[in-house]
């Protein structure tokens, strides 16, 4: 689902990872056999996933936002010389 842009893992990069398809969260259970297939999220996964997912989108935007302040403290710096 990830590799076809179907889903949207809650965390780029790792996997196995929850994801979001179709407005519903899947992962694959912290004791399941290796490889065992992603299942629906129960409803209190579900808004633990919409929660770290709210915090993770947060802190990317802080991120975008210090580095595009660090960007133009540097350019200023760069002028001033």
């Amino acid at each position: 689902m990830i590799e076809h842009g179907q889903a949207l893992p809650l965390m780029a990069g790792y996997d196995p990872v929850p994801v979001r398809h179709d407005g519903r969260w899947w992962h694959v259970p912290a004791d399941a056999a290796p490889q065992a297939p992603y299942v629906p999220a129960s409803l209190a996964q579900h808004e633990v996933f919409d929660e770290l997912a709210a915090r993770l989108a947060l802190a990317d935007a802080a991120l975008t936002r210090a580095t595009a302040c660090e960007g133009a403290a540097d350019e200023g710096q760069d002028r001033r010389r």
